[in-house]
């Protein structure tokens, strides 16, 4: 678990010496799908990364993309075609 330091702003002024005092953080949200992907994106992971750092399948995240109306990567409708023709072909 990741703690953070609250910055001084997030104190009242009269309660700053108050050990018993804490800090207003605002309001918190869980992020959505779209939110955390394009973060992930936007912070230079790939795919394969998101994949492996989120412990999901290819076709997993290639569906949720698809939902969400994101455009899909080369890499990732490469992942998920491969993955899926693998486990078809064990199968088999």
């Amino acid at each position: 678990r990741v703690r953070l330091w609250a910055s001084p702003l997030a104190w009242d002024e009269g309660a700053i010496d108050d050990p018993a005092a804490k800090p207003h953080r605002g309001r918190q949200r869980a992020l959505t799908f779209p939110e955390r992907y394009q973060e992930m994106r936007h912070l230079g992971y790939s795919d394969l990364q998101i994949i492996s750092k989120w412990d999901i399948k290819p076709e997993s995240l290639l569906r949720q993309v698809n939902r969400y109306g994101i455009t899909p990567s080369a890499e990732l409708t490469r992942l998920a075609g491969v993955s899926k023709r693998h486990r078809d072909q064990a199968v088999s």
